[in-house]
């Protein structure tokens, strides 16, 4: 759209400013959305004539397809805002034509130095109160217009008085909680599925950066993905309140989208609207969806939020279809699942050389091959690939938080946990609405020991991914560590409740009713994880632990003895060392815990909170080979860490 960025246009009490991008109101700034801004300009440039709707569309959208509807919406949402004028009509709908803008104009015209008279210039009491208003507009914007449209206007006049008195009800931290779901495939076509992960996956990124609007993670529906669900139902699961919601369907070299953004509180839809595009401009779909999805939510976007908005990761439409193979598989963490996230994500780049995103994912999911003690390939050169990737990903673009949270995992991994903690500052001031982050971010916490920092970001994560299957179990575990046994409770069963085969999960539950004293629901749930696979190992060794401190000695020992044949099989978990340290230390027998201290203490994946927070180990702090132990691992750990920063590439 062409317009004269160095002009003001006033018309009865309101002025718009071409260059601020803002619409004042007898001095007051009234919010309103990039499209419905544009709208109302070339409304304001073709004064007094009438503009044809499909003339005001392809103006408007130059370069996508959009209905009819999506003018209506913008016109009617330009008049809401312009109503503060009383009774006075501004723009006249022209029966089976268009719009014309009626109200007298006026144009001034400003110079490059600003002096443009009177009526250029603009108050100097706005000048001192504008950073205020603009704060106040920014945090209410979006609560505003959600509860004008499902409530009715005779509540938006009560809003508005609200605001104009100064109250400050709406506060940058009360935010509209959004899930983006995957889209649902039209054709039975497979590669419909991921694409329509793909597309969710997309306008989450977009939109997670916008503070006004708490985004549920792909983490948290991926899970949907390929699966037949009702949108309201989902949306009461994931606790949000409203579901944007849609279909996609990829036919020759079309792809067909429709979507509809749904209030769960009112049951009914906000906004709706179909899009239609080349296959190879799906990144221009992708843009005209989130633009429009600003707009709706009446997001107030400052330069650097819009430039996000409209940012392509990849041009290239089969990087994109491998990676969004790849963020499918990767969500399922198992050692098939990883791996064939691993291929993905590698295609992705080899077929986008540039693709920030991809390699940041590459390096993640190598990270999280080790995590899971999958040793898919040895941990030495998981480490070499995952830093190699990262490595691409930051030099391709260090402004991306999943960048930053995967070089924080390749940085613990290479023992530099001050190194990790900065990589997830970054990423947390990138997208401060990353739960990825902050759960990582708190383990990095709980490294050095700083218990009540990790619970804090782990509840942050939570709050931000409320059914995440690895946040509710880390935090049970957090609260496990400070003995808030009826919150490790809670968190436990939430994941449960989400996949009752989380064995992570009950395994916490369990411990938590052990320690709580209620022995019986304790000894139902490591029954339940001795019949698990995966999970025998430590459903059995719950049990020795159960009988140990319940004065069942020989039936411990038995179970001990069980474990201790079967330690080399592929159920064994890192940490079952110290599980069988545990159990000894509560038998009483002191050097079978510390031989098995030892061997968990040189393992690769030993974490010291662990060791710190352990109950049964307290037992024996008091014998000299603890401390002993302690400091050599300290030694070992200091000089691989001092090596590894020497070399590091970061």
């Amino acid at each position: 759209m062409n317009t004269n960025a160095g002009r003001l246009y006033e018309f009865g009490p309101f002025r718009l400013d071409v260059s601020e991008h803002r619409l004042l109101h007898h001095q007051q700034i009234v919010p309103l959305g990039p499209k419905v801004f544009e709208t109302l300009l070339v409304l304001l440039e073709h004064s007094g004539h009438v503009l044809q709707k499909n003339e005001l569309m392809t103006t408007l959208w130059p370069d996508s397809f959009v209905e009819e509807g999506s003018l209506t919406q913008n016109i009617s949402l330009l008049r809401k805002a312009l109503s503060e004028a009383g009774e006075q009509q501004f723009i006249e709908t022209v029966p089976k034509l268009g719009y014309r803008f009626v109200a007298p104009v006026k144009v001034v015209e400003v110079s490059s130095n600003g002096g443009a008279g009177e009526a250029a210039m603009l108050p100097r009491s706005l000048e001192r109160s504008e950073t205020h208003v603009r704060r106040l507009m920014l945090s209410i914007a979006a609560t505003l217009l959600l509860l004008t449209i499902a409530i009715g206007g005779g509540y938006l006049w009560r809003i508005k008085t609200r605001v104009s008195e100064g109250m400050s009800r709406f506060s940058s931290e009360e935010t509209v909680r959004l899930a983006v779901l995957p889209f649902k495939p039209l054709a039975s076509n497979g590669s419909n599925e991921f694409l329509g992960l793909g597309m969710a996956d997309a306008l989450i990124v977009k939109l997670s950066n916008f503070e006004q609007v708490n985004v549920r993670p792909t983490s948290s529906i991926i899970k949907y993905a390929g699966h037949e669900f009702d949108s309201r139902s989902v949306g009461k699961e994931l606790g949000v309140d409203i579901v944007l919601d849609g279909t996609i369907q990829h036919v020759g070299d079309r792809v067909r989208v429709t979507v509809m953004l749904l209030s769960m509180n009112e049951g009914k839809a906000l906004w709706s609207g179909k899009f239609d595009e080349k296959f190879t401009d799906i990144f221009a779909l992708q843009d005209s969806i989130s633009e429009k999805l600003a707009s709706v939510l009446q997001l107030q976007l400052a330069t650097g939020k819009q430039a996000h908005l409209n940012k392509h990761f990849t041009e290239n439409a089969e990087a994109y279809e491998d990676y969004a193979m790849g963020l499918y598989f990767w969500n399922k963490r198992s050692k098939e699942g990883l791996t064939k996230a691993i291929d993905y994500f590698q295609k992705a780049t080899e077929a986008d050389h540039n693709y920030a995103l991809a390699y940041a994912m590459l390096a993640d999911t190598y990270c999280l091959t080790i995590f899971y003690d999958y040793n898919v390939l040895p941990s030495s050169e998981v480490i070499r690939k995952a830093e190699d990737a990262v490595a691409r990903a930051c030099q391709l673009d260090d402004l991306l938080g999943e960048a930053h949270a995967a070089m924080g995992l390749v940085k613990t991994y290479k023992n530099d946990p001050d190194g990790a903690e900065q990589s997830y500052r970054r990423a947390l001031k990138l997208n401060p609405n990353s739960a990825i982050a902050h759960h990582r971010y708190a383990f990095s916490l709980l490294s050095r020991l700083e218990i009540e920092g990790a619970i804090r970001e782990m509840r942050r994560a939570q709050e931000l991914d409320p059914i995440s299957l690895p946040i509710n179990t880390t935090l049970a575990g957090c609260y496990l560590y400070v003995s808030q046994y009826d919150e490790a409770i809670k968190y436990s069963k939430l994941a449960l409740e989400v996949d009752p085969q989380f064995g992570l999960a009950r395994f916490n539950l369990a411990d938590a009713y052990e320690w709580k004293g209620w022995h019986d629901e304790a000894i139902a749930e490591y029954m339940k994880l001795s019949e698990q696979r995966g999970f025998r190992l430590y459903g059995k060794l719950g049990l020795a632990f159960v009988y140990a401190r319940s004065g069942r000695q020989n039936e411990a020992r038995r179970l001990i003895g069980e474990v201790k044949s079967q330690f080399t099989s592929e159920e064994a978990f890192f940490d079952l060392p110290l599980q069988l340290a545990s159990a000894y230390a509560v038998l009483g027998d002191k050097d079978e815990a510390f031989v098995w201290m030892e061997r968990a203490v040189e393992s690769f994946r030993f974490r010291r909170f662990d060791l710190r927070y352990s109950r049964p180990l307290n037992i024996l702090k008091n014998d000299p080979r603890y401390e002993q132990i302690l400091r050599r691992h300290e030694a070992t750990k200091s000089l691989v860490s001092e090596l590894s920063k020497q070399n590091s590439a970061f």
